[in-house]
């Protein structure tokens, strides 16, 4: 359900013209259920690694990632996934994602939430 239909639904709740079948959680039950402390996990683990390996995400804010190189890497480990299986793959995709996040050099990088379904 997106921003909106949730939204809606709860204004037509309590005008008494709709009634929601299911309780929503409340925020804090839905911070603790809503992710994946594995999978941060061998996020930060790799990262560390990275770093010793290539330096760290400061030091190489000098001569940021080509965005065209860390989009092709991201797609080219999603594929990798999605052909073996192995949750490694994505991974290293969402770690190459928080690089291009912190310093990638896409010349529009900016950031605006979007409500999509």
């Amino acid at each position: 359900m997106t921003n909106f239909e949730n939204m809606r639904q709860r204004l037509l709740e309590k005008k008494g013209l709709s009634v929601r079948e299911e309780k929503t959680p409340d925020v804090d039950s839905l911070a603790r259920t809503e992710w994946s402390a594995e999978f941060e996990r061998l996020m930060r683990h790799r990262m560390i690694m990275g770093a010793l390996r290539y330096g760290t995400l400061r030091s190489q804010k000098a001569v940021p990632p080509d965005y065209v190189w860390l989009c092709a890497e991201i797609k080219r480990r999603v594929d990798k996934f999605a052909a073996d299986g192995n949750t490694e793959h994505l991974v290293d995709a969402a770690n190459i994602c928080l690089v291009a996040f912190e310093i990638g050099s896409h010349p529009k990088k900016h950031f605006k939430a979007l409500d999509r379904a």
